[in-house]
């Protein structure tokens, strides 16, 4: 019973963005970003077929993400939020520059 609450548990906190997501993708990124700054940020919701040629699965949300007209970069960032989202188009994030990429906490989805 104890291994079940804890498997929920984890399960729940996860679907909800409590955990971290240590990823490496590609942000549309200013040079002039500074350290500190946040901004709006946005990603599609791959699906298949994209998904699968990717090497992603169905709903993946962190493929690339849109922070500003900035050229793409591939770059370290922590995701609060759950990784698949098969049931959206888009995802929104509240993104923060770090010393060592970008820490971004998801603020909604459609």
């Amino acid at each position: 019973m104890l291994w079940w609450a804890v498997f929920y548990g984890f399960n729940t906190l996860s679907f909800n963005g409590y955990f971290p997501h240590f990823i490496e993708t590609e942000i549309s990124v200013q040079p002039d970003w500074l350290i500190g700054e946040t901004k709006e940020c946005s990603s599609p919701v791959l699906k298949r077929p994209i998904a699968h040629d990717l090497g992603k699965k169905n709903g993946y949300v962190a493929e690339t993400m849109y922070c500003d007209d900035g050229p793409k970069r591939t770059m370290n960032v922590t995701l609060f939020g759950r990784l698949e989202q098969p049931e959206h188009r888009w995802v929104t994030w509240k993104c923060r520059r770090d010393s060592k990429g970008f820490t971004c906490h998801q603020t909604g989805a459609k």
